[in-house]
């Protein structure tokens, strides 16, 4: 029974040792055990202290609003359900002003085609005024003193001649065609629906370039390589994760010599894409001074001496299972 609770034990002790209260690796290295097996091993480790940076880059800043087709949309939805009366009664009034300037026109050219005299037909030009009155158009067709009195001078004038009347009124024409056009009619339910189903598929938001900023960020690269590396890793450490080294500039973040996470650089390509080194390196901190550190990982397997307190053996088995 003493046996089995001992392995059990065992057991028990050597998980706790793998991890600390925040799933961390623990590890020991000592000054005499390290120094002595560099000597004997003829080392050169990679160990390179790891320094916080302060990186500028510059960045265009994205502007987001409203879409035009979306704001165009909603608004046409909105009217509709609130101002449809309003809407009605608007269309009614362009519409009946359309016809009534339509058959002003038609009032002119049946005067331009007619062989009858001036006078003899100035009725219908008097009914076209009349028409044009009523919207406020400011276009002269016939004046007298009932009617655009006003003008009734500069009218006697143009109809003393009557070749200089036509084209005035050629010109009168071609003005009011070109305001005159067909109001658009108003939604219906049906449409208002389809307009709703459009709205729901159209984005709302779209983004144009803004202003560039500079961003500041800070970044970790490596300081001058460790010459007393036995004196200067002592104690405990955890590892904080895989690191590779970027070895040129991929843009203004990622920038030659900056370290980045491993799965980080592999997500981005940019190991694939020669912009990172290929074999990932260990990021260490001293537990107690938090000096940060990057190593290779053959590294640790010759020279954690430690482990929670246990001896080597432990410790390389350990370290082998990560």
């Amino acid at each position: 029974m003493k046996l089995i609770a001992k392995v059990i034990f065992t057991f028990i002790s050597l998980i706790a040792l793998k991890v600390n209260s925040q799933n961390q690796i623990i590890f020991g290295l000592q000054k005499d055990y390290t120094k002595r097996h560099i000597n004997i091993n003829h080392d050169k480790p990679f160990v390179y202290p790891v320094i916080n940076t302060v990186i500028s880059s510059k960045k265009r800043t994205k502007v987001k609003k409203k879409s035009p087709e979306y704001s165009t949309l909603e608004k046409e939805i909105f009217d509709f359900e609130n101002y449809q009366e309003e809407i009605s009664k608007q269309y009614d009034y362009d519409y009946s002003k359309y016809i009534n300037i339509k058959t002003a026109i038609n009032n002119i050219n049946i005067f331009l085609s007619s062989q009858k005299p001036v006078e003899a037909s100035r009725e219908i030009l008097s009914k076209s005024q009349k028409i044009l009155n009523n919207y406020n158009i400011k276009s002269l067709v016939y004046a007298d003193k009932k009617i655009n009195n006003s003008y009734e001078t500069k009218y006697s004038i143009l109809s003393s001649n009557y070749t200089n009347l036509k084209v005035h009124l050629r010109n009168i024409i071609f003005e009011l065609e070109s305001i005159n056009t067909i109001p658009k009619e108003p939604l219906n339910s049906e449409t208002i629906e389809q307009l709703k189903q459009k709205l729901e598929e159209t984005p709302q938001y779209v983004f144009s370039k803004g202003p560039t900023k500079t961003i500041k960020k800070t970044k970790k690269i490596l300081g001058d390589k460790v010459l007393n590396i036995p004196a200067e890793l002592t104690g405990d450490f955890i590892i904080e994760n895989n690191y590779t080294i970027l070895t040129k500039d991929f843009n203004s973040e990622f920038k030659k010599g900056i370290l980045i996470k491993y799965d980080l650089a592999k997500k981005k390509k940019l190991i694939t894409k020669g912009f990172a080194k290929k074999t990932p390196k260990k990021m260490i901190i001293n537990i107690k001074t938090k000096k940060t550190y990057l190593v290779d990982f053959n590294f640790l397997k010759k020279y954690a001496y430690t482990f929670n307190g246990k001896y080597r053996y432990q410790a390389k088995n350990l370290l082998g299972s990560l």
